[in-house]
């Protein structure tokens, strides 16, 4: 897989289809395994930011370790 990207997307422009769940679904903001998701269209002026995902020398996927903001 190549040409994927990381958007950083501003919350407040997805806030009505935000819903922020771990594992178990139960979305406790206190987890740490907790993470959005978007349940519904991501407008174009919600992406503050773009970057490539690399992969490394033997396929894997490397995270950006500093994600610019706007």
């Amino acid at each position: 897989v190549s040409d994927l990207l990381v958007l950083g997307i501003d919350e407040a422009g997805v806030s009505p289809w935000l819903v922020n769940e771990g594992p178990t679904g139960v979305g406790d903001p206190f987890d740490q395994d907790v993470f959005p998701h978007v349940y519904g269209p991501i407008p174009l002026s919600a992406v503050a930011v773009v970057v490539p995902l690399e992969s490394g020398a033997d396929g894997r996927f490397i995270w950006p370790k500093d994600l610019p903001r706007e």
